[in-house]
């Protein structure tokens, strides 16, 4: 439960889904006692997520407000 309610199972599987198609996650489907599932790990390391969550949050930033992000990013240039 998060914060008095609780995610369906199909919400978290979305989720992991999600990920996985995004690289995040890494997924091995395998037989079980009574049907097929899926084992999720990492699909990168530390630093390679980090730099996928930069990415993604500069693209958004300059997809929905690219002049502050620019002046803000400049700001920032070595």
């Amino acid at each position: 439960m998060l914060g008095g309610s609780s995610i369906s199972r199909a919400s978290f599987i979305n989720f992991l889904e999600a990920m996985k198609d995004m690289g995040v996650l890494d997924a091995e489907e395998r037989t079980g006692k009574d049907s097929q599932h899926f084992v999720y790990k990492m699909g990168t390391d530390e630093a390679g997520f980090k730099q996928y969550v930069a990415e993604t949050l500069l693209e958004s930033l300059m997809r929905d407000i690219p002049e502050e992000t620019k002046i803000a990013v400049s700001r920032f240039a070595l």
